[in-house]
């Protein structure tokens, strides 16, 4: 998030040229070795994840700190796909980060929910009021980790 934001913010490109995320890449490798996450185009992925989230949580404030948990719960596989995929319309891209977070959708799962078009047929109406309505009601307690970890605590004979 915050290295999207500085190359976003810093307009790095356009003061420095297209040269410079290749240079950016090469530091940042050797800067820290055991880190493979650093290439071109992941920091081009992490320039469009600021640009495309940051839009969301800002122009939502109401729901913005939910939806900034719910987004920073959903793998990086997830958002690149996301990206490619959604960049051009917020409220697809909310609708599968929901989707993802409430459900566990693994990358496939996602993918071929993208593919068959379900938010064109469930999601379109969720407008922002309604967004909120949906968010306000949601409870907030976890529940995916609550349902995965009960059985273990259970078979143990250990309450919760």
């Amino acid at each position: 998030w915050e290295l999207g934001r500085d190359i976003e913010e810093m307009r790095v490109e356009e003061r420095w040229g297209e040269k410079v995320m290749s240079r950016l890449s090469i530091d940042l490798c050797e800067a820290m070795p055991d880190a493979k996450c650093f290439s071109t185009t992941n920091l081009l992925y992490m320039k469009n994840f600021y640009r495309l989230y940051s839009q969301i949580i800002t122009s939502t404030p109401q729901v913005g700190e939910q939806l900034k948990h719910d987004i920073f719960n959903v793998p990086w596989g997830h958002h690149k796909l996301l990206i490619d995929k959604c960049r051009n319309n917020l409220e697809k891209t909310v609708f599968f980060v929901r989707q993802t977070v409430e459900n566990g959708w693994s990358r496939s799962i996602l993918l071929n929910a993208i593919s068959t078009d379900i938010f064109e047929r469930q999601g379109k109406a969720l407008t922002n009021h309604r967004f909120a309505y949906l968010q306000r009601k949601r409870p907030h307690t976890g529940t995916i980790c609550v349902g995965v970890k009960q059985p273990t605590h259970r078979h143990l004979g250990i309450r919760t």
